[in-house]
């Protein structure tokens, strides 16, 4: 529990949630919806926002995580229906208490709780499908570039499936990235088994293949990694640090991620230099 308290503080105190929360808070300060901007001073509104936006990213990331308990592959529109109707029943009576505060005296010019609700279902549902719709474009545009030949639709669930289409380029790579959508490149910095999948983590993307976790670990032929544990995976070039919490020992990854180090496998890292 502690290693992902740890890895959520991280994310959102990366540059890239700094730079979306400022971008943001600017824009909806200068906008002022929800009458903000007829009943607040410039900077009331900024504080207003600043707090808004700061609880959706804190929120959103937690509600990600919960979702992800019950919907373990993040590819799916069912992760991303759940997170929005969290992120509505969540996020808005926050916002319908915040902005009450916010308003006091003039607290009638604050939308209902339906409106809220309707307006943070209306974001996330635009946020979730422009992220599928980039990510969607940005493997195109890959996929193009390398030239790499595309695979059957269902060829990601078949073992060993493409072999024989590997592009050159790519045949250095692990087995494993053959089972990836087209145009996903690596490098994988860790694997994870949650119930029947393994979560493949890259630098900015993750995904989920229905398989043993032990099949996926040795499909990482050509790749010198170790398990920290029963449940993990990591690339030694991944590894950015050690760190200790009392008698517990983590591995935090070049991307933040915290992984826990178990005393099974706690000899091995020792042996290779890690810890």
């Amino acid at each position: 529990m502690t290693a992902k308290i740890k890895q959520l503080a991280h994310n959102l105190l990366s540059r890239v949630s700094l730079l979306i929360w400022m971008l943001f808070t600017v824009a909806a300060t200068i906008m002022g919806p929800f009458n903000t901007s007829a009943v607040l001073g410039l900077g009331q509104r900024g504080i207003y926002w600043g707090v808004m936006v700061a609880l959706a990213l804190s929120v959103s990331a937690v509600v990600a995580e919960l979702v992800a308990l019950v919907v373990p592959d993040r590819r799916r529109w069912a992760f991303d229906i759940l997170r929005i109707i969290g992120m509505v029943l969540v996020f808005s009576p926050m916002v319908l208490l915040w902005t009450n505060f916010m308003l006091g005296d003039v607290a009638e010019y604050s939308p209902d709780l339906g409106m809220i609700a309707l307006f943070v279902a209306l974001v996330g549902t635009v946020t979730r499908v422009m992220r599928r719709i980039l990510r969607d474009e940005q493997a195109t545009f890959l996929h193009e570039e390398q030239g790499a030949l595309a695979l059957p639709g269902d060829a990601e669930d078949v073992p060993g499936a493409g072999a024989d289409l590997a592009s050159p380029e790519n045949a250095d790579q692990p087995r494993l990235m053959r089972r990836l959508p087209d145009g996903v490149t690596g490098p994988v910095l860790r694997l994870s088994a949650k119930d029947h999948f393994v979560e493949v983590v890259l630098p900015d993307e993750t995904h989920s293949l229905r398989m043993r976790f032990a099949d996926a670990i040795d499909e990482m032929d050509g790749v010198e990694g170790y398990c920290a544990h029963r449940s993990h995976w990591v690339a030694r070039d991944a590894i950015d640090a050690v760190e200790r919490d009392g008698a517990r020992i983590y591995l935090r990854l070049v991307n933040r991620d915290v992984i826990p180090v178990s005393r099974t496998y706690k000899p091995r890292l020792e042996e290779a230099g890690i810890l």
